[in-house]
């Protein structure tokens, strides 16, 4: 009997995944969404939502806090927390 993909495996369908929920990930699942041939960078400048009330900044440390975030979304046996 085949086994189904589980939550936390990057396979097919788009938003199944077969890894570890990783920035190449979520890059490659971005360039998909957005239509383009190469996955985007990793953003230099401040982000801003609301009409610009909301202002999400970068700094220097970033890119590894988000990567720590997204190492902790699948504690244990890989599988995500939520």
């Amino acid at each position: 009997m085949p086994s189904t993909p589980r939550v936390g495996r990057a396979c097919s369908p788009l938003w199944i995944w077969c890894g570890p929920l990783d920035f190449e990930l979520l890059r490659g699942r971005q360039r998909h969404i957005l239509g383009t041939s190469r996955p985007p960078s990793f953003r230099s400048l401040p982000a801003f939502a609301k009409g610009g009330g909301e202002r999400y900044g970068i700094g220097p440390d970033t890119r590894e806090l988000l990567d720590a975030c997204l190492a902790e979304s699948a504690p244990g046996d890989g599988r995500p927390s939520r």
